[in-house]
Formats: C-alpha cells, sequence, structure tokens
C-alpha cells in the first residue's frame, strides 16, 4: 500500500508541475513559487484572476505571507506557500517562524514601516471588517512537517487567546492532501466534446448494467493530439501506476524513444469516460462525446 500511494503521488506531482508551468506560460509568471500559488487559487479555490491578483502579495518586505484573502463569511486566510521541487522535503520550519513573526506585527499594527505596498493594502482591509474568524493556511507541494514547526504553531495560537478554539486555526496542506482535494472536489473532466476519427470501421457496442461501452482503435497519433490540446486535465489515473507497477511504464517509454531502428508494435487500452452517451454514433466514423475522464 505504501508503495502504491507513494507512486500515485508521484504521479500527481509531476502533473501539479505540468499544469502549474502552463498556468505559468498563459499569465507570464516568472517565479516558481507563484506557478504553485496561481495553480492553488485557480484549480482548487475555482477563484477568478482578479482575486487572485487582489490576494496575492507575494513580494520582498511580505512577512512572511504569499496571499490573504477574505471570504464571504468574513474569514481572513492568510497563505504561506512553498513549492519545493523534491516531493519528499517538508514544509521548512524557518519559513514558519518567519510568517508567525509576520502574524504577530500584523495583529499588534506594528507592520506598516516593514510591509510592501500590496500586504498593506491587504491589511487595510482586514481592519475595515470585523473578522468572523482566521485561518492560516501553510501549502505545500513537499509532504510534511517537523514536530517542532507544529508545536510552535499551536502555542501561537493558544497566546492568541481568542473568544473559541476554532476562531483562529491553522492547517498544514502538503501534497498528499492536496492530491485528496483536487480528486475530490474537482476530478479532471474535459466539458468541451471530444470527436474520434475512426478509420477502421465503427465501434463494437457493448452494454453492461446502466452504462454503454464503445470498443475501437485509435493511433497514437490521435492520442498524442488529445493529450496537446488538452494536457493533464484529459488524465485521472494510470492503472500500472495505481498497482505499483512502474517497470512496465519505463519499458514502454524505452522502447518508444529509444535508437533501436529494429520496428515495433505497441498497442495499449485507454478507457476514456462520459457522462453523455456519445452522439452521431450511428453517423460512423464521427465519434464526438462529451465531459470526458
Amino acid at each position: 500500500m505504501a508503495e502504491k500511494n507513494s507512486s500515485l503521488i508521484t504521479l500527481f506531482k509531476e502533473q501539479l508541475e505540468n499544469e502549474s508551468q502552463r498556468i505559468a506560460e498563459n499569465r507570464n509568471l516568472v517565479k516558481r513559487g507563484d506557478f504553485f500559488i496561481w495553480w492553488y487559487f485557480l484549480r482548487l479555490q475555482g477563484l477568478p484572476p482578479s482575486e487572485i491578483e487582489e490576494a496575492v502579495c507575494d513580494d520582498g518586505n511580505d512577512l512572511g505571507l504569499d496571499a490573504i484573502y477574505i471570504d464571504e463569511d468574513d474569514i481572513v486566510h492568510f497563505y504561506q506557500f512553498k513549492n519545493p521541487e523534491k516531493i519528499g522535503k517538508a514544509f521548512p520550519e524557518g519559513e514558519v517562524d518567519s510568517v508567525l513573526s509576520g502574524l504577530r506585527l500584523i495583529l499588534s499594527r506594528r507592520h506598516e514601516t516593514i510591509a510592501n505596498e500590496d500586504l498593506k493594502g491587504r491589511i487595510d482591509e482586514i481592519y475595515q471588517t470585523v473578522p468572523s474568524g482566521y485561518r492560516l493556511h501553510l501549502v505545500t507541494s513537499g509532504l510534511g512537517m517537523s514536530k517542532g514547526s507544529k508545536e510552535k504553531l499551536n502555542v501561537f495560537i493558544d497566546e492568541l487567546g481568542g473568544p473559541s478554539k476554532t476562531f483562529f486555526t491553522w492547517q498544514l496542506e502538503d501534497l498528499a492532501n492536496l492530491q485528496d482535494v483536487f480528486y475530490r472536489e474537482n476530478l479532471p473532466t474535459v466539458e468541451e466534446p471530444i470527436r474520434f476519427q475512426l478509420e477502421r470501421q465503427a465501434p463494437y457496442q457493448v452494454r453492461s448494467a446502466d452504462h454503454d461501452c464503445y470498443l475501437f482503435h485509435l493511433d497514437g497519433r490521435g492520442l498524442a493530439q488529445l493529450y496537446d490540446q488538452h494536457g493533464e486535465q484529459l488524465l485521472q489515473q494510470n492503472i500500472r501506476v495505481y498497482r505499483g507497477d512502474r517497470g512496465t511504464n519505463a519499458s514502454i517509454k524505452q522502447t518508444a524513444t529509444g535508437n533501436d531502428s529494429a520496428s515495433f508494435f505497441t498497442t495499449t487500452t485507454v478507457s476514456p469516460s462520459c457522462v453523455k452517451q456519445p452522439l452521431g454514433i450511428n453517423s460512423f466514423p464521427p465519434l464526438p462525446s462529451t465531459k470526458h475522464r
């Protein structure tokens, strides 16, 4: 089970990196940390770009805070992001110290001569409302946090002495947590129709319970074009990775990309699913369908 979980985490990390890189290219982002921030708010929180731009205050003199967001319930959310290249890297204890020091300055109103302009603007919004609570989010594309960091965070919360235990809370959102949230709240789905151009024969239809299955051949070029168009959003899970078998995929890649001049034949099974029954199934060859995973 540990190996299976490790393989799935590795796959999700790769998909996150690919998606955040595309977001960075579309938004002209330069810093690696910003790639992750925008991915998080776009893909997990569903915020529009205008609200993300208002929330982000990651710059020099940010007091350890990368973003501040006030939700519809007047709860203030403080964010600190880390985007390590290696999965196994825990949330840095020094960064926890930094964000706690910054929060102490903000809550005691001693930040004016230190904070950058974006941060001061966000803090001014906090002072103009009566927050119903505070949440500190420590978000990382790595895994885990030291026991010392957790203790420092708990001591900080206790020192505040809020009106209730839930008035000011903190949470670690590491890669494992992000994966759970992503696949629970935001299953990869392509909303627009996908059209398969079949060249050999009409699909073979199989009825199973309440589901219709259509079996057909599609060449590798067609699959590659689909991936180029939709990217990681088209993918949900690789069955071999799920079962802990990484050797087969590695062998397929080696064969496909190697310098061996001998010809070879490769076949694989891809199982797209769709919410609605495929349209035009009787008007072969076009086979469009919607809401693919």
